[in-house]
């Protein structure tokens, strides 16, 4: 059925004037077929008709008050045909537009369309589709292309696969893409969620970069939801006629500044959610003091404008000025690093003059601790090292560094740390903050000095030349290696002081003999095939693996040692001596046998003194010393000659030469000797030589021997 001109359809609302080419048809179509210019009106814009719109010819059609909704899928509320030269639709007044199901508000099947005007136009988008561009129902040209616009007051919205701007959603290269999309005048706000994208092609796959401009006018984007995104591909961003432009982003409004243009620049959106591309004019910069790394003097706004000032300059009397950093003396604006000589400004959207200041330098400071270098001022910005006072002497650990005064800033998150490097802002003075701890000594190593309970420490073993490391030794103390037998190992200290060892075994070191605890060349030493400890701390001796008796000897010159013998058999000129007043704790842990061929086999000065005992305490008979005397020249020895001599425990066996005692004086001596033996625990078998004590003197023998018996 076709209507003539001045009539409606049933409820009909749209009007199309002048009537030439216009055809009003029974489905709700308006078809457009003229050459125009055509004006649409509408009845009770307040409602919005079902009626749409179809061009099918180029001309120009002005939107007057339009509320327009179809009700039947697929159908845009404006449709224009593939192919034409142009269309152009001029907005008057306030005009809404919402696509059907599966439909674009506008759909221009790829034909030129600009839209202009001093008016407003709301267009939503149907599911899958552009508000202005590409319908999701299309397969069989290419949508969402040749749109420009350039005035007028637009919000386009999108909901799902579709854009606000460009394609819709459609399954193929050809329909899905957009291209040639410019925005040169107007005020354009993109609202977008669900997936998707604000403008351009949709998230389906694209053969080429659309060309997507935006030259003139005010342009916001803004996404809702975890999936959208403004653009899939670059928007070149070109402001003409001596205009600027900025560009603010962020994830909400109104976002920042990221780019200031004075000529033509490319935006690659990446996960933010608000885009705004604003046109306005260039502001002058004035620099003074510093220089501006461009021949232009006016820049746009969020335009970063490289400046750059001396390091240093001379004072008019000769002295040395150094630059002190970036200030705003007028106008706004905000420097990417204010205290560097080179840096950015980015401009505001005022004329702005900045400045760079200089002064004389800045002193700084360090309580408990030193400086590197050492001078008297330093420029600002400069970086100097600093170092905290050991004071694990005090049992102080140091804790952090405190600026008490002044403006710095420590690099590398340094300022925990005893060697910080400080950033020089001003004039400072700083502070080494120490709390109490417990002293670390590493003997034979490295890694003395005050720690905090629980701190680990990295404690590495010197290597004496033709050593071998045997293992680290916890002497005093409390702490845990984190591998004992690792010359660089890491150490923990407990809840009080510790003392850590590291020991050796080599050839030559200490000879036949393994030493823990003590510092060798300090507590103990090994020459002349004898171990002779000079120390008064805990030594623990054992012979090295494949060793069952050794030729070594021991001595023990003065102290007060305590030492553990573990199964040490020895059979040398001499065996066991101990002189100078020493003071001798001696342990038994095993079967040891002392067995000299020129000496007693235990012989203990007469101003020394020996206690005996077990590894499992006093009382105890577990450990063996066994001890046999024997003939040298005109001397007959005992098996252990006294000087002072307490058995409290382990098993002791000990037997005199021909008339010398088994514990007690030698046979031949022509001197009166004074002995003081005592048996408190353990057991005790002493035999002397033909005539000699078993306990006490020897035959004939003169002198003192006091014997003491109570265990």
């Amino acid at each position: 059925m076709v209507i003539k001109y001045g009539e409606q359809t049933r409820n009909g609302k749209l009007t199309v004037t002048p009537k030439e080419g216009v055809t009003y048809s029974g489905n709700g179509r308006v078809e457009i077929a003229g050459s125009g210019p055509y004006t649409v009106t509408m009845a009770d814009s307040g409602t919005a008709t079902r009626e749409f719109i179809k061009i099918k010819s180029s001309c120009t059609v002005t939107l007057k008050q339009l509320n327009i909704y179809p009700n039947v899928q697929k159908f845009p509320a404006i449709d224009i045909d593939a192919g034409l030269e142009k269309v152009t639709l001029k907005l008057e007044g306030r005009n809404i537009l919402k696509g059907a199901e599966l439909a674009a508000a506008i759909d221009n099947h790829g034909t030129p369309l600009e839209i202009t005007g001093s008016g407003s136009l709301d267009a939503t988008a149907g599911s899958g589709s552009a508000a202005i561009g590409g319908s999701c129902y299309v397969t069989s040209v290419p949508v969402g292309k040749n749109i420009t616009i350039s005035g007028g007051d637009l919000t386009l919205r999108s909901n799902g696969e579709g854009t606000c701007l460009g394609a819709g959603a459609a399954g193929s290269r050809s329909t899905g893409s957009a291209d040639n999309l410019v925005t040169s005048g107007g005020n354009v706000n993109l609202i977008k969620s669900g997936g998707g994208y604000c403008i351009g092609s949709t998230d389906f796959d694209v053969a080429s970069e659309p060309n997507i401009q935006i030259t003139g006018g005010n342009v916001t984007a803004t996404v809702s939801g975890d999936t959208g995104k403004i653009c899939q591909s670059p928007i070149t961003i070109a402001p003409e006629n001596g205009k600027t432009a900025t560009l603010y982003t962020g994830n909400s409004a109104p976002g920042s500044a990221a780019l200031g243009l004075r000529g033509e620049g490319k935006y690659k959106p990446a996960s933010e959610k608000y885009m705004r591309v604003k046109f306005g004019t260039p502001h002058k910069l004035t620099v003074t003091g510093g220089t501006i790394a461009s021949t232009e003097s006016e820049f746009a706004e969020g335009e970063k404008v490289p400046v750059s000032a001396s390091a240093e300059i001379t004072d008019g009397a000769g002295g040395t000025l150094y630059f002190a950093g970036w200030m705003v003396e007028k106008g706004s604006g905000t420097f990417a690093d204010p205290v560097a000589s080179g840096t950015t400004f980015t401009m505001s959207d005022v004329d702005t003059e900045i400045k760079a200041n200089y002064t004389g330098g800045y002193s700084v400071t360090v309580a408990d601790g030193t400086i590197t270098p050492g001078q008297e001022n330093y420029a600002p910005g400069s970086t100097v090292t600093i170092t905290a006072k050991d004071k694990s002497s005090d049992k102080l650990c140091f804790d952090h560094w405190e600026i008490t005064k002044g403006n710095g800033e420590f690099l590398n998150g340094t300022a925990s740390q005893k060697t910080a490097q400080l950033k020089v802002n001003s004039s400072l003075s700083v502070k080494a903050v120490y709390v109490s701890g417990h002293s670390l000594t590493v003997n034979n190593g490295t890694g003395s000095g005050a720690y905090r309970t629980g701190d680990v420490i990295e404690i590495t073993a010197f290597l004496p030349a033709g050593s071998e490391f045997s293992s680290w030794t916890l002497d005093s103390g409390s702490g845990t290696f984190e591998n004992c037998y690792s010359s660089t190992t890491k150490f923990t200290i407990g809840s009080e002081d510790a003392v850590v060892t590291a020991q050796y075994k080599g050839e030559g070191l200490t000879g036949d003999f393994i030493v823990s605890g003590g510092i060798l060349g300090t507590d103990y030493k090994y020459e002349n095939e004898t171990l002779t400890i000079t120390g008064s701390g805990k030594y623990e001796i054992s012979l090295k693996e494949g060793i069952e008796t050794t030729g070594n000897q021991i001595t023990v010159q003065g102290g007060t040692p305590v030492i553990t013998l573990h199964s040490v058999k020895v059979n040398g000129d001499y065996a066991l001596r101990i002189r100078n007043e020493a003071n001798v704790t001696l342990i038994l842990d095993g079967e040891n046998s002392m067995c000299s061929k020129k000496s007693n086999c235990v012989y203990v000065q007469d101003n020394s003194y020996l206690t005996i005992t077990s590894i499992q305490g006093d009382g105890s008979s577990a450990g063996t010393l066994r001890a046999e005397g024997n003939k040298s020249g005109e001397i007959n020895h005992a098996g252990i000659r006294g000087g002072s001599i307490t058995v409290k425990g382990g098993t002791v066996i000990a037997k005199g030469e021909y008339g010398a005692a088994g514990i007690g004086g030698d046979a031949g001596r022509s001197t009166n000797d004074n002995f003081s033996i005592s048996i408190e625990g353990g057991t005790v078998e002493a035999d002397g030589g033909w005539g000699g004590a078993g306990i006490g003197s020897a035959n004939q023998a003169g002198g003192n021997v006091n014997i003491s018996i109570s265990g």
